[in-house]
């Protein structure tokens, strides 16, 4: 088995989504069971708590899931879908988050769940946007630990990231 960047990264949601399958289901035990990987995990999963919390002191997902009932979903419309890649994918299923098609109606996020999003590693873009009814509702203080949690968490994501493309790298999973 092996793949390209391009596999990996600029397919469509559904070939990505096969891709990071494959992967977990060909290397995700051996990769799991690696202690530089539980380490990534544990940190991750802190950083995840932290920022949830965050999100619910701003009240962020009130507000999310009402912008999220408009016709088109919101923020998390169809097209966000096309954020994901497979090796994030293959991060959540790390983190033991089932990657499973929530809905197929073509207006929200595949990932979309009736409580919000699937995943615990969320795309960096979908964690950097912040509406104008997140930014007109919190004053600059109050938005501080989000935006602090946030960078804390896609920082910690960008390393794994790279260290699972390492792995993929010597594992010759990965091509040149």
């Amino acid at each position: 088995m092996q793949f390209s960047l391009n596999d990996l990264y600029f397919t469509n949601v559904t070939d990505k989504r096969r891709h990071g399958l494959l992967l977990y289901e060909h290397i995700g035990t051996e990769l799991a069971n690696l202690a530089e990987t539980k380490k990534y995990v544990q940190r991750l999963d802190q950083l995840a708590k932290t920022l949830h919390h965050s999100m619910e002191s701003l009240v962020m997902f009130t507000l999310c899931s009402k912008c999220g009932e408009q016709v088109e979903g919101g923020c998390c419309s169809d097209f966000m879908a096309g954020e994901t890649d497979a090796i994030q994918l293959l991060m959540n299923m790390l983190m033991d988050i089932k990657i499973e098609v929530q809905r197929q109606d073509v207006l929200e996020c595949c990932y979309l769940g009736d409580k919000g999003c699937i995943f615990t590693l969320k795309p960096f873009f979908c964690l950097n946007y912040n509406c104008s009814d997140i930014l007109k509702g919190n004053t600059i203080t109050a938005l501080k630990p989000y935006i602090q949690a946030t960078g804390q968490l896609l920082s910690e994501q960008n390393r794994m990231e790279e260290y699972i493309l390492t792995y993929l790298r010597r594992q010759e999973i990965l091509t040149h």
